[in-house]
This record gives structure tokens, C-alpha cells and sequence, in this order.
């Protein structure tokens, strides 16, 4: 009976100290780790997708497949001369039309955009933030022009993407 009494405390304490930390917990692996997700689109329709914090909106589809949206922790294996400091995983945005084959220029309205909140919005609107896109051909990173989309309480930092690739959130 005291052995099994002593499990039962053990237990508690267990459930008890995972209750505390697992929020947190839950946060550093959601920032740490790559997620992907695939989305059937169709041509002159409407996309808005996202994962996470960052997603694509198009007004009116320019092509028709699969729309692939990655996340990844923001490090090193790119190579590039200029490092921004970024602030969220990024999003690689990948399409395969329908026989098969990866499109890379981004035909019509393509937004990339990443949420925001007050804070960062007012860092926006200071100059000292704005979204990334990597140029492979360049071996670079490249300022995408942006801006904020309010709607509501809610807030999206956007920038029309003039190709397919990844795309971050950095500080300037």
C-alpha cells in the first residue's frame, strides 16, 4: 500500500509539473520544427492558405495543382552575403501544376504575408521590418516590398511575390 501510494504522489507531481510547462513546451517545439502542408488549387478561384503564422493569398488563381507551404527554422544552409535577423520560421511556397512540373514565376496577384500584432505592426510602420525573399539565382536575400493589411483587431504584413521560393519575416 505505501509503494503504492508513493506512485500515485509521483504521478501527481508528474502531471502537475507537465501542466505547468506544457505550454511552453508546446511553443519550442512549434518554433523549432519544420511543418509542410499541400492544397489542391484551381485556376481564376481564390486561395488564402496558411500554416502557422504565414500563409499565400491569391484574389484569382493563375494556376491550377498543388500549392505547397513549408515552414522552417530560420538558420544557416542558405548561402548568402546578407544575413537578416529573423523573427519566425519561413515559408517556402511551392507549386506543381497539374502535369507535374514546379512552377517558379508567380503569374498574377501573389501575396505572401505573415500575421502580425500590435507590436510588431508598430516596428513596421518605424522601418524595421519587413519580409525577405530568397533569390537562389543570387545566392541572396531580397527586400519584398511590404505592407500592412489591416482587417479588423488583426493585421497581415504582405508583399507580392514575383516568384515562388522562401520567404521570411526580418528585422532590418
Amino acid at each position: 500500500m505505501f509503494s503504492l501510494k508513493r506512485f500515485f504522489l509521483g504521478f501527481l507531481v508528474l502531471v502537475v509539473t507537465l501542466g505547468a510547462l506544457g505550454g511552453s513546451w508546446v511553443e519550442v517545439i512549434a518554433s523549432s520544427s519544420t511543418s509542410m502542408r499541400e492544397y489542391e488549387i484551381a485556376f481564376e478561384k481564390k486561395v488564402d492558405v496558411a500554416l502557422g503564422q504565414a500563409g499565400v493569398f491569391m484574389p484569382s488563381s493563375a494556376f491550377a495543382g498543388t500549392l505547397e507551404l513549408t515552414r522552417e527554422p530560420a538558420k544557416g544552409g542558405l548561402q548568402t552575403t546578407l544575413h537578416p535577423k529573423f523573427i519566425t520560421r519561413w515559408l517556402e511556397v511551392r507549386i506543381t501544376n497539374l502535369d507535374g512540373k514546379q512552377e517558379n514565376i508567380a503569374y498574377g496577384l501573389n501575396y505572401v504575408y505573415f500575421q502580425s500584432n500590435r507590436v510588431l505592426k508598430r516596428y513596421f510602420d518605424e522601418g524595421n521590418l519587413a519580409i525577405y525573399r530568397y533569390d537562389a539565382a543570387k545566392k541572396n536575400w531580397v527586400e519584398c516590398p511590404s505592407q500592412v493589411i489591416e482587417k479588423g483587431k488583426k493585421f497581415r504584413i504582405v508583399c507580392i511575390a514575383p516568384s515562388f521560393g522562401i520567404y521570411g519575416l526580418a528585422t532590418k
